[in-house]
């Protein structure tokens, strides 16, 4: 599994009180967690410290823990745990970017709700589909995600937001029975604008939000788009664009 969908778990279980807080001080007084030869504190705390990654994926975690885990979240509120890896890290690099669902589904099995904001390079979205129990998901930033196929093979999905990935062919989404829908800043291709033609056959659709690619002429929403969104509205979807 990814390392840091598996850093993921441990900050999420940590900030849920499942885990007991990495205490990243005391660890520092560990021979594991001392200063390598010639390094100074602050010569620590500017790099990615493998040592804490093993300490905290050392943390035991046990089946029934993962078993009754049903929100995971990584992001900025994921920075304790961030911190103690690379204290002075600028959020430049990245170390702590998800490339990997692989493995997910068997690890979380109850998993309601998954929230990746901007730490994710992961592309494919297939290992998602073996979360039967999948409710709620969250994609933001990086523009890894182009295929949303796997997505109609997630029958109990309800919420879905995908901000700044690169999403050109929405049609999957008319196979879901998602009710409430974010698409935001989507797409490399700053100059094409989104089909959002798919969206009237999404049958349980009843919440859209919408904003444009960033240089689509000002944020524009197309004519066709615009009409769309008429029908949407027409239909009872509560429409934000």
């Amino acid at each position: 599994m990814d390392v840091n969908l598996r850093l993921a778990i441990v900050d999420t279980l940590t900030r849920a009180g499942v885990l007991p807080r990495f205490d990243v001080d005391a660890f520092n007084e560990t021979p594991e967690g001392a200063l390598k030869d010639g390094e100074s504190p602050d010569d620590r705390d500017f790099r990615y410290r493998q040592e804490v990654v093993d300490a905290l994926l050392a943390i035991p975690i046990s089946q029934d823990q993962l078993a009754a885990t049903e929100e995971l979240t990584w992001s900025d509120s994921s920075d304790l745990t961030m911190f103690a890896i690379y204290a002075q890290n600028d959020g430049g690099g990245d170390e702590f970017d998800i490339r990997s669902f692989d493995g997910i589904a068997e690890t979380l099995p109850n998993l309601r709700k998954l929230v990746v904001d901007y730490f994710t390079k992961a592309s494919d979205l297939s290992p998602l589909t073996g979360l039967t129990k999948l409710h709620e998901l969250h994609i933001r930033g990086g523009f890894p995600v182009a295929d949303i196929g796997p997505l109609a093979r997630i029958p109990s999905l309800r919420v879905l937001s995908l901000d700044s990935q690169n999403v050109n062919d929405l049609r999957p989404l008319a196979a879901t029975r998602i009710e409430e829908l974010t698409i935001r800043n989507n797409g490399l291709d700053r100059d094409k604008a989104d089909d959002l033609a798919p969206l009237a056959d999404m049958p349980a659709l009843r919440a859209l939000s919408y904003t444009p690619r960033c240089s689509y002429p000002e944020r524009t929403v197309t004519p066709d788009n615009a009409r769309l969104l008429d029908r949407l509205r027409a239909r009872g979807v509560t429409v934000t664009a």
